[in-house]
């Protein structure tokens, strides 16, 4: 238990501003215990991380992951035939996969970090589409002045 008799606002100050004492304690309970309905939901898939976010049961699994200058999605095909009318698009933040796995699908999938608009290429070999981003560098410097 955090000891709070030690904050600057004790439960006397309360008193003697004729406000009720905040059940401190009781709050932080409830906050930590909505924290892990939420952290159990995460890890049983259910929220929105970096993975496809309109996951299919025949969809298969994709698999993003990034470096210090890219980041590659790698996608399993089962057949070369699923590529015909495939198109990606994407925006700075999420890939999108049309007509992918089947003729009238759309995945959706979100990139752990801004990428460029221009660079990225595509590449199928031995069963993996393999589709590589460039990631913005943000090394503008702006100045923050101070007042006095």
């Amino acid at each position: 238990m955090f000891p709070w008799k030690t904050f600057p606002f004790t439960e006397e100050i309360f008193k003697m501003m004729n406000m009720p004492f905040p059940p401190v304690q009781e709050h932080i309970n409830q906050a930590l215990s909505q924290w892990d309905e939420w952290g159990n939901a995460f890890k049983k898939g259910d929220g929105n991380g970096p993975a496809a976010s309109s996951p299919d049961a025949g969809a298969p699994s994709i698999e993003v992951f990034e470096t210090l200058d890219f980041i590659f999605i790698r996608v399993p095909v089962q057949e070369e035939s699923m590529l015909t009318g495939l198109k990606i698009f994407h925006t700075s933040l999420q890939v999108m996969l049309k007509s992918f796995p089947k003729p009238d699908a759309e995945q959706v999938i979100r990139l752990p970090s801004p990428v460029r608009r221009k660079g990225t290429t595509a590449k199928y070999r031995d069963g993996i589409l393999e589709i590589r981003l460039l990631k913005k560098s943000e090394h503008e410097m702006t100045e923050v002045g101070i007042d006095f």
